[in-house]
């Protein structure tokens, strides 16, 4: 676990960690005891919420720019990640599992995801086919998850019952929380839906909550990703049938699926968007009233990917350049081997992310990346060095010729 402490903790996290030899057993005993009696101890369900800014130019005054944290105690989360060794191997060997769910899980990260769509809008494109990609956002979803439904499903789409399944029940009943701001705190507050944002059971609760959302699609013959509450889902489209799968595409129920369970689209962050070659496709907007956008505003890696990479770069040049400011003026501040230092984790981590997806990139677009990353260099008084070089030069031009 990392060495980081939550405020609810009585003990550090570094210490505890330390002296692991003489805390561990105490710990042990009371995960046993936990699961013996099947009760989630009722001291750990107390959540500390401090409210986090979701990006940087958002109204500060709005609530709803912040994402709400859970600071949960740090033994609670030991636990939670005992449960979790055992319950996983039996979930995912489920049938029921979505498989095209990615988050949450080992060897499964955003760039993977990304890579499966994006293979997919390729291989549409070879077949001389377009592709239409929803980008569905939930409003709030972790907050919204129903716990008399959570528990249901756990029981009948994965099997768990007896202590396992009131364990999970203990886990999720009776929770409160307070808003930690500053130095001021609010009175606590008894919570019946959700589960805590920065729990370690969490996120698996909701993943398996949605789970049901691919039977939904599948019966559309609607081709779908996920990775926690962002969803995208797509359909393949040849020119004659562009029109009828789009009906298709329309009549899908996964809306009222998402209110029948508590769970709502946020259709401010939900976009469509068509990807077609240059040469002689019909979009969308041309047989339908659907509006089509340019960029998908929850996957921005995505929608430059796979446009056109003729026109449009895998990571946003501009966005470089005000990370490369930034570095600047952190070299201002901090001598040469700490700005660079700086520097080389600011730009090349967000030159690096993702670079898979920017297969057959022009040399013009790798152009323009590779002088966002000398220029941040330079601007620091250091030169990029050999490696960080030949991992850029791989990381781009390598792809364009051996295609993943």
């Amino acid at each position: 676990m990392p060495a980081k402490s939550s405020p609810l903790d009585v003990l550090p996290t570094s210490l505890i960690k330390s002296c692991r030899s003489s805390f561990a057993h105490i710990v042990a005993r009371l995960a046993n005891l936990s699961f013996e009696h099947a009760t989630f101890p009722a001291k750990f369900k107390i959540a500390q919420v401090s409210p986090l800014l979701k990006k940087q130019g958002l109204d500060t005054r709005d609530p709803s720019s912040y994402r709400p944290i859970s600071n949960l105690n740090m033994v609670s989360k030991v636990i939670e990640r005992l449960v979790l060794a055992r319950i996983v191997p039996h979930i995912t060997s489920s049938p029921n599992f979505d498989g095209m769910q990615s988050a949450y899980r080992t060897k499964h990260s955003t760039e993977i995801a990304l890579m499966k769509i994006t293979n997919d809008v390729y291989e549409s494109l070879d077949q001389h086919q377009s592709t239409l990609l929803v980008a569905l956002d939930q409003s709030a979803a972790f907050d919204c998850i129903d716990h008399s439904i959570m528990i249901r499903r756990l029981e009948h789409m994965f099997g768990i019952t007896d202590l396992a399944l009131d364990w999970m029940t203990s886990y999720l009943s009776n929770r409160s929380f307070y808003v930690r701001w500053g130095n001021t705190s609010s009175s606590k507050l008894h919570v019946n839906t959700g589960v805590p944002q920065g729990s370690s059971i969490g996120p698996l609760c909701f993943s398996l909550y949605v789970a049901p959302l691919s039977r939904v699609l599948n019966s559309f013959v609607i081709r779908h990703h996920q990775y926690a509450d962002d969803t995208q889902i797509y359909i393949l489209a040849s020119k004659s049938d562009l029109s009828d799968k789009v009906d298709v595409l329309q009549q899908c129920t996964l809306r009222y699926w998402l209110l029948s369970n508590g769970l709502q689209l946020n259709l401010s962050k939900s976009d469509v968007i068509q990807f077609v070659t240059r040469r002689g496709r019909e979009r969308v907007d041309d047989v339908t009233s659907v509006q089509v956008s340019h960029t998908i505003s929850n996957h921005p890696v995505l929608s430059r990917a796979s446009a056109s990479h003729s026109t449009n770069s895998c990571h946003s040049t501009s966005t470089q350049s005000t990370y490369a400011k930034r570095a600047i003026f952190t070299s201002e501040l901090y001598d040469d081997d700490v700005a660079a230092t700086v520097a080389s984790s600011i730009i090349s981590s967000r030159l690096d992310y993702c670079n898979s997806l920017i297969t057959g990139m022009s040399a013009a677009n790798f152009a323009k990346l590779q002088r966002v990353q000398t220029h941040s260099h330079e601007s620091c008084n250091a030169v990029p060095s050999t490696t960080t070089s030949r991992r850029l030069s791989s990381s781009f031009t390598g792809y364009r010729f051996n295609n993943v």
